[in-house]
């Protein structure tokens, strides 16, 4: 008996050897994946690899997610143990402004904060911040949804601000971008809808991705001269903004940069501008007059469409292409000029230009496109250059009820309906020895070459030469 007994007692001990041996190891799997973190006022601050201490979370009593490394964890060894409510604090607990430690005491070794880590008081109900200036990053979602973040005072300590860093602070008013601060991710502000007054660092390079989307109480913005770009939907639904000063050489301006900026007025755009994107000025109706730079290649698509009171535009030398619906409803637009150069104006590129009068279209240009001139109702004039020998396709004036007479170029090819619901017109004219004619048929133009034999000259309104026949 006594020999069965001590045989248990060593299986016992042996089996709780073994447990132990499985739990020390994940212990220091743990350890190992969340790194020593201490909690001070409802903080957590965490090591990193780099041997200084990050502000990773807040307690579970402020609301907040556990640190991302424990996070990062607990979702790949224990996918259920990350399953609670997390409840938002009172702003009042906070204090005011929130405490964020310079440094902290780690297993009695001091280490200094160097970084607000990603998420770290997302969606916190926080009032007012100061980042101390030991901080160098300020992380991915750093202040998300922050909705009662009024003022965050940023140190000359800062370099980075990572994507969407105070995205949807819907209350943060105003804010000074320290010249340190050497890179903006995407996002940063993006739909601080609140937000009237944004100083830019002198050290930024570029003004990124939706920076300052939906961002509709800033009213004015100065671009530093370290900028050389302005990113894809920068600017994009700042309804109020008004006034955008660029100091520097900009180089490129991206696609929808300021979509949607209705109340926008006045932009100087310098020399140094050689591409600015599609979409780019969008539905900006209040844009009057604006500078191209001797430098941009192509006018992309709906560049300008819907900049309602735009009135005068110069095309500068430079230019090869106009290109779909550039000036689309630019229904103040009266004069176009510059197309000296032009080789291709795309389709819709001066639609619905309702004030436009007058067009002269020069010997340079191949393509006239698909109603690249339609319903602008005012036009009375169209000129061809000499030596004209471009395609015109369908319905490129389209709905130019004010034009009464035109003479076109002998050489070019023109559409059948280049002239469709052009009512106004009495007659059209071709230079001598051209192999076009023109017929009124069924209340429309149409545009046939001589030889047609369809045509019945007994009939139907025919024009050679500008005589009818």
């Amino acid at each position: 008996m006594k020999k069965k007994n001590v045989g248990k007692l060593v299986l016992l001990f042996l089996s709780m050897f073994f447990v132990y041996l499985i739990g020390t190891n994940y212990v220091q799997n743990y350890a190992s994946a969340t790194g020593d973190s201490v909690e001070k006022d409802g903080l957590i601050y965490e090591l990193d690899n780099s041997g200084h201490a990050v502000l990773s979370g807040v307690t579970k009593e402020r609301g907040a997610a556990r640190p991302a490394s424990v996070r990062r964890f607990l979702e790949k060894e224990k996918p259920y143990c990350f399953s609670f409510i997390a409840k938002e604090p009172n702003v009042a607990k906070w204090g005011n402004p929130l405490t964020i430690e310079k440094a902290v005491v780690i297993k009695g070794c001091v280490y200094e904060v160097n970084r607000i880590g990603d998420g770290a008081l997302k969606e916190c109900k926080i009032g007012r911040v100061v980042v101390p200036n030991s901080v160098r990053f300020i992380g991915y979602k750093a202040f998300t949804g922050c909705k009662f973040l009024e003022s965050v005072v940023i140190p000359e300590s800062v370099e980075v601000i990572e994507n969407l860093a105070f995205e949807g602070c819907e209350k943060l008013r105003s804010l000074e971008i320290p010249n340190s601060v050497k890179i903006l991710g995407d996002g940063v502000f993006e739909g601080c809808s609140n937000l009237e007054y944004a100083k830019i660092s002198n050290s930024v390079l570029k003004i990124s991705m939706r920076m300052f989307a939906s961002c509709k109480r800033l009213e004015s913005v100065v671009i530093p001269s370290s900028v050389t770009k302005i990113g894809e939907f920068a600017f994009r639904d700042c309804s109020n903004l008004k006034n955008v000063i660029i100091l520097g050489k900009l180089t490129e301006i991206e696609e929808s940069a300021f979509w949607s900026c209705y109340r926008l007025e006045n932009i100087n755009l310098p020399d140094s501008v050689t591409k600015i994107g599609k979409q780019a000025f969008y539905y900006c109706q209040s844009l009057i007059n604006i500078e191209i730079s001797g430098l941009v290649k192509i006018i992309k698509d709906s560049t300008f469409c819907n900049c309602a009171k735009l009135t005068n535009i110069r095309i500068p030398s430079s230019v090869k292409e106009i290109e779909r619906a550039a000036f689309w409803g630019c229904s103040s637009l009266e004069v176009i000029q510059g197309l000296s150069l032009v080789e291709k104006i795309g389709d819709s590129a001066f639609g619905s230009c309702l004030s436009l009068k007058s067009v002269k279209l020069p010997n340079s240009i191949s393509n006239v496109g698909k109603k690249a001139f339609s319903n602008c109702s005012r036009l009375k004039n169209v000129e061809f250059e000499d030596g004209f020998v471009g395609s015109i396709e369908s319905k490129a004036f389209f709905g130019c009820l004010g034009l009464k007479c035109v003479r076109l170029p002998k050489r070019s090819s023109l559409a059948i309906d280049v002239f469709k619901n052009c009512q106004g017109i009495k007659s059209i004219a071709f230079e001598e020895g051209s192999n076009l004619g023109a017929i009124w048929r069924d209340n429309q133009w149409e545009i046939f070459r001589i030889l047609d034999s369809r045509i019945d000259r007994t009939t139907e309104r025919v024009y050679v030469n500008g005589s009818l026949i």
